[in-house]
């Protein structure tokens, strides 16, 4: 006879039972379930362990469906059990409601649990097991799943009730999850195959549906009626490779390549280290090449096999050197240099390199990096120096090529005062001896011109208070000649 089960609400989907543990943590695979019962006195299931399992390690459960969005429907019961002994590979497990309780075969307690009892719907209803230290709680998010049973048929589109739950894409019936089809209350493995390696001979058996038995009325006692032994094949540690290393010797910061010879066995990837066997991980690779980065004076590598079912062992040691870079430290005598300037020529730590500039304009040789203002464009530029040692660097220095403006005042023309100066961008400028053609230029350092206009009279207001800081310079023009004087913007 069929029940109706009060669900239990809860305002928390699994976070009020995220426990702290240091142990190994539950992957995909690890379980398959063994026993699913929603009728009798007591709701209850069972699983058997697919590999060893050691005191404190933690799984838990819960009646929740996911959503085919993602993350898990909440309002349904979870727990975890923390197992109190280790247990071998085939040793089954059984948790009740009522008394709420985890049991091994022998009847003992396997361990404690916390959370609280599954109710599981006769109308159909479902159980995943997860690592509760890596809660699933997205479809990009679905590694912490380890198994999973579905008693409501196929799986559904989604989860719109508490007896409704879409797939997780991590699971594969008949691999790592079962649906019962069509729904029925209570059902349990026939216990057809009992022995055998785990993954490839029990797991398979037991995610199969049709080597299970069903009842829509009377529960099964759990946990299956058999003992399962895992047939665990030996475990083939690789071998320590050979290693070689081209080129031997390289620039600093530069690459070379490690050349591995040996055999994986029943590992999974080559492991490379660099300073000690097992400390800073560089990379790991199938094949037999890693290409890594070399430091000076020398980079010491060390290789093994990691991975599987292996213990990691020994490694093989080979060394690359590094050569130092090339010191391309230079300077020019000055950073600013005038259209009316000579020849500048720079010093260098190592001579023989190549001089380069950017943007076009700037008058330079390439092989002493000879600046000529008078044939260079105003303008400010970059001027790179690389070295043609072994291991060429580069350096770099910004040159300002500026005109010749006339600084050497022609006092022909009486004088003029700015003020303040410094400025913040506002100032006056007292010209005496104005006359009918008088004009008033400022110019930036390269010589742009950035004001243009005639004056009338002994005092002239400027703002320039929208330009750069920096220098520029007040030029006053007339019929008696020019004087040129410089304004600093603050």
């Amino acid at each position: 006879m069929k029940r109706i089960l009060q669900l239990t609400l809860t305002l928390t989907l699994l976070a009020f039972i995220t426990p702290k543990t240091t142990n190994a943590q539950f992957a995909l695979g690890d379980i398959a379930f063994t026993t699913y019962n929603s009728d009798g006195t007591m709701d209850a299931f069972s699983f058997v362990l697919l590999r060893n399992v050691s005191v404190g390690e933690q799984i838990g459960f819960t009646e929740n469906g996911w959503f085919a969005a993602g993350d898990f429907r909440p309002g349904e019961n979870s727990l975890v059990l923390t197992f109190s002994g280790n247990y071998n590979c085939g040793s089954q497990i059984f948790i009740s409601a009522v008394p709420f309780g985890a049991r091994d075969e022998s009847l003992a307690s396997a361990g404690v649990l916390s959370g609280s009892g599954l109710n599981l719907a006769v109308a159909g209803d479902q159980i995943f097991a997860y690592d509760p230290a890596n809660i699933p709680n997205s479809n990009a998010n679905q590694s912490g799943f380890v198994a999973a049973i579905q008693m409501n048929g196929t799986w559904d589109a989604d989860a719109t009730s508490a007896n409704t739950s879409a797939k997780p894409s991590v699971f594969t019936d008949g691999v790592n999850s079962i649906s019962i089809s069509p729904e029925v209350d209570n059902a349990q493995y026939n216990c057809s195959v009992t022995a055998g390696n785990p993954s490839t001979v029990l797991a398979p058996a037991i995610w199969n549906s049709a080597n299970w038995n069903t009842d829509d009325v009377t529960a099964y006692t759990a946990p299956a009626p058999c003992t399962i032994t895992c047939v665990v094949p030996p475990c083939n540690n690789p071998s320590i490779p050979l290693l070689s290393v081209s080129p031997a010797t390289v620039c600093d910061g530069d690459s070379t390549t490690i050349f591995i010879q040996g055999i994986l066995n029943d590992a999974t990837h080559w492991a490379v280290y660099s300073g000690t066997c097992g400390g800073t991980l560089l990379g790991t690779t199938t094949g037999v090449t890693m290409t890594v980065q070399v430091n000076t004076p020398s980079t010491n590598y060390f290789v093994r096999g990691e991975g599987g079912c292996v213990t990691p062992g020994a490694c093989s040691p080979t060394v690359a050197f590094g050569i130092p870079l090339d010191d391309p430290t230079f300077a020019y005598p000055a950073s600013t240099f005038c259209t009316t300037d000579p020849l500048q020529t720079p010093t260098t730590v190592l001579p023989g390199g190549n001089f380069t500039s950017s943007p076009a304009g700037l008058n330079i040789t390439a092989s002493l990096g000879l600046i000529n203002p008078a044939l260079s464009t105003p303008n400010t530029y970059t001027v790179y120096y690389t070295t043609a040692g072994p291991c060429p660097a580069t350096d770099s220095t910004t040159i300002i090529i500026s005109l010749c403006t006339g600084l050497d005042n022609n006092t022909v023309i009486n004088d003029f005062i700015i003020y303040p100066n410094p400025t913040k961008g506002v100032f006056t400028v007292n010209v005496k001896g104005v006359d009918n053609n008088t004009t008033l230029s400022i110019l930036d350092v390269l010589g742009k011109q950035v004001v243009h206009q005639a004056i009338t009279s002994s005092t002239t207001s400027i703002n320039l208070s929208g330009y750069n800081k920096g220098v520029y310079f007040v030029k006053i023009q007339s019929d008696k000649g020019n004087v040129i004087k410089k304004v600093v913007i603050e």
